[in-house]
């Protein structure tokens, strides 16, 4: 375990506590503790896709939004990540609820 992952806090629902503690490698151990064993480069393609987007806009894209501007099939984020939540939190964004 890397000493940022060590130090990065999270809240109750798993989220990334401050956003600019994100980094790949803590990215993975989310994905892994997610039971994402591999981020591939579709993965990556969505974590770039949600970090720019809440970055830029300060709000998080509808997951149609995400797929569709992609490329990728209806319910993508299902597919790779179990679900919007889990990318949300892969991606170090804040809690939406």
């Amino acid at each position: 375990m890397d000493t940022q992952t060590q130090t990065a806090a999270f809240d109750d629902d798993g989220f990334l506590a401050e956003a600019g503690a994100w980094s790949r490698n803590l990215a993975r151990q989310i994905a892994a503790e997610h039971g994402i064993a591999g981020m591939t480069q579709m993965h990556w393609a969505v974590i770039c896709y949600l970090r720019g987007h809440y970055l830029r806009e300060g709000t998080l894209p509808w997951e149609s939004h995400i797929c569709r501007e992609l490329g990728l099939e209806k319910g993508c984020l299902h597919g790779l990540f179990g679900g919007p939540l889990t990318a949300w939190q892969v991606a170090g964004l804040p809690n939406p609820g």
